[in-house]
């Protein structure tokens, strides 16, 4: 069976839904991308009415982003 690789972009969108995240640490990783940044601000849910919600990462207290190389300093500001 072959290994089949998550590409950045879907890792983000992955963890745009992850509401409650408290830490991130993807120091080092050079396969990180603006898009990466960009699905993770932008996660959506839906409430108990069914009204979509954007509550952003505001439990994210630390992030770990030191020795990425292919990240703009945009990405930087909207993690932030």
């Amino acid at each position: 069976m072959e290994h089949e690789e998550i590409k950045s972009p879907e890792l983000g969108k992955a963890l745009g839904v992850c509401f409650k995240l408290e830490v991130l640490d993807v120091a080092g990783c050079n396969h990180l991308s603006d898009e990466f940044f960009n699905n993770l601000c932008s996660g959506e849910g839906r409430d108990v009415n069914d009204m979509i919600i954007k509550p952003g990462l505001s439990f994210l207290n630390t992030v770990k982003i030191n020795f990425l190389k292919t990240i703009t300093d945009s990405s930087v500001m909207k993690i932030c």
